[in-house]
């Protein structure tokens, strides 16, 4: 297996950092448009806000960085807003894991 340059962990670090930023970002907005127009949560719930982040970190950076961005983002946006419920927490850490991995296989 080759070594990361610096400049490779950077790149990837960067990546993670706005991946995660968009998807705690992301799901805030759609609730809060879905509220200004009468549709309340809906509108998250039905885009599923969080997850194309994920994605795309997982297709741009690889394996590691999907993971790394399935499990935090989660984390800060529930330590940030509150979102998702406490009780899904533990399921979209995994769901988004397995997404951020599988696109970046």
């Amino acid at each position: 297996m080759n070594a990361l340059s610096f400049k490779d962990v950077c790149k990837k670090a960067l990546l993670s950092a706005i991946a995660v930023t968009v998807a705690v970002a992301l799901p805030w907005l759609c609730h809060l448009l879905g509220g200004q127009l009468g549709l309340g949560s809906g509108l998250g719930e039905m885009l599923l806000p969080m997850h194309l982040p994920v994605i795309m970190a997982g297709m741009m950076g690889g394996p590691v960085v999907g993971l790394v961005c399935g499990v935090v983002s989660p984390l800060v946006s529930f330590a940030l807003t509150g979102m998702p419920m406490p009780a899904m927490l533990p399921f979209m850490m995994v769901e988004l894991a397995a997404y951020g991995l599988t696109a970046g296989l």
